[in-house]
């Protein structure tokens, strides 16, 4: 567990990201156990929507049937197109909103823990675990709740190569297209 362990951490953190746990989980510890949550894929409909395809498994575990489809249009959307000039590219800020699109038809980013917690605040009670040690996101597993998360697709450090820096309307970001959004569900 160890192991992966510092990979969630140190990607979650790396992104500078990221937790959602629901408050009306049952309060009796599940310890190691995985949770029995609905598993929903992103594709083929969502190829870059991981981000709410994770929260629609979150949500339909507390009993709210919501698509993730339905999540898709509903999330917070940066329309900045995407548009590269010499060395530069500009585009959409993810802590605004979807970056792209979300299809995959055309090219897509992400959208970060901030649109995302808004959008969860609108189904059901959540809580921001942002910057919480790992022992806090272990603690709400074991009290039954899963744990929206985003960290990378290979639970891992990425490179500095695989990193960029984007200019978006508020301002330059860095950012990978390695970034993946999960929902914890055990440990072991």
């Amino acid at each position: 567990m160890n192991r992966l362990k510092n990979r969630i951490v140190s990607s979650a953190f790396a992104l500078g990201i990221v937790g959602l746990a629901s408050f009306l989980a049952p309060s009796i510890s599940y310890a190691q156990t995985p949770l029995n949550v609905p598993l929903i894929s992103q594709l083929p409909e969502l190829k870059n929507g991981c981000e709410v395809t994770s929260l629609s498994m979150l949500l339909r575990y507390k009993g709210i049937n919501v698509s993730k489809m339905t999540l898709a249009n509903q999330v917070k959307k940066d329309p900045t197109p995407y548009r590269v000039s010499g060395n530069t590219t500009y585009w959409g800020n993810p802590n605004t909103g979807f970056v792209g699109d979300i299809t995959g038809r055309t090219i897509g980013y992400s959208v970060y823990h901030g649109p995302v917690f808004q959008l969860a605040s609108r189904y059901t009670n959540v809580i921001d675990l942002t910057g919480s040690s790992f022992d806090v996101i272990l603690k709400q597993l074991s009290k039954g709740k899963p744990v929206w998360v985003i960290t990378t697709s290979t639970f891992d450090t990425v490179p500095s190569s695989q990193w960029r820096t984007i200019q978006t309307p508020t301002g330059p970001i860095r950012m990978t297209f390695h970034e993946h959004s999960v929902l914890l569900t055990g440990y072991d």
